[in-house]
Order: structure tokens, then sequence, then C-alpha cells
């Protein structure tokens, strides 16, 4: 089955400021989403999302996302 408008949610890491035009900044500031327009059943999608490292930033960055939401055929 496969699957469209699916919402993909990053928790942007701190020390880290979204620079990539293809995800949207949410105003909370922590959170940037993108929308996929639709992957066929059995199929792999990779995302890039580009950060800009803060000056002086020092330390470990762990970065996670997750689709939130998706509309699958009835």
């Amino acid at each position: 089955m496969d699957a469209s408008n699916i919402n993909v949610v990053d928790y942007i890491p701190e020390g880290l400021t979204l620079q990539d035009a293809n995800w949207e900044l949410q105003p909370d500031g922590e959170t940037a989403t993108r929308i996929i327009s639709s992957i066929e059943s059995g199929q792999t999608e990779f995302v890039e999302i580009t950060f800009l490292v803060t000056q002086n930033f020092q330390g470990i960055v762990n970065n996670r996302s997750e689709i939130t939401a998706a509309t699958a055929p009835s």
C-alpha cells in the first residue's frame, strides 16, 4: 500500500540552525517540517536536511526526526 502526504518532523538539536529551503521552520523554533508527496509500498525515501552549526558550539549533535502523519489509499 502506497502512502502520500507524508509529514516529516525534524527536532532541531541545540547548537544548530536550519539552513534548508525544503524544510519549514515551525513557530517554536525547535522543529522543522517537510511534506513528502508519496512513497510507494516497499520503497525507501532519503530526505536530507541542512543546518548551520552555531559559532562556538562544542559538543555532540544527535538529530532525530519522525513521520507524524501520512495518508494511505482507502
